[in-house]
């Protein structure tokens, strides 16, 4: 079920782990312009205050807009389940496999799941989540800012 949160409320924990991307804010800023945010922010609820995993650049933009209401539609029933629910969504809505990388060590490192466990509950293969893994351990964190920030592409740094 879909509610409205006040922006100022969102927690933005996240964020380090989605990719910014300039160009497709900017159209998806007027979008919103002419028809407002249809689809709702994707995230969590944990002690009445909603933690967004998804729809970062709506909420840039409704910050750019003034819009002080969003809605929100709550993924999971904690965190950790929210994120598998997200990235077993990934499917429809593409995450980069950077952004996989960084939800699975988030996954590890905050939530204490094993890579069987991400595997098993993603439906994916533990060499599927082996490679995530692996692909942060290899990135200097300078590196890893200039790309979430969209300083320098993904696909430069991967070839």
């Amino acid at each position: 079920m879909d509610i409205s949160v006040e922006i100022s409320s969102i927690d933005l924990r996240y964020r380090h782990c989605r990719l910014s991307h300039g160009p497709n804010e900017q159209r998806l800023l007027s979008s919103i312009i002419e028809q407002g945010i249809h689809d709702p922010l994707l995230g969590v609820i944990r002690k009445d205050i909603p933690i967004l995993l998804d729809g970062f650049k709506r909420l840039r933009c409704a910050h750019k807009l003034k819009i002080h209401q969003i809605p929100f539609r709550s993924i999971g029933d904690d965190e950790a389940t929210a994120i598998i629910a997200l990235m077993r969504l990934s499917n429809a809505k593409s995450l980069t496999l950077l952004e996989q990388a960084c939800l699975i060590g988030e996954l590890r490192a905050v939530h204490k799941l094993s890579g069987v466990e991400i595997a098993r509950r993603l439906g994916r293969s533990t060499a599927w989540v082996s490679a995530r893994q692996g692909i942060l351990t290899e990135m200097t964190p300078l590196i890893k800012e200039k790309v979430m920030s969209g300083a320098f592409p993904l696909s430069a740094y991967m070839y």
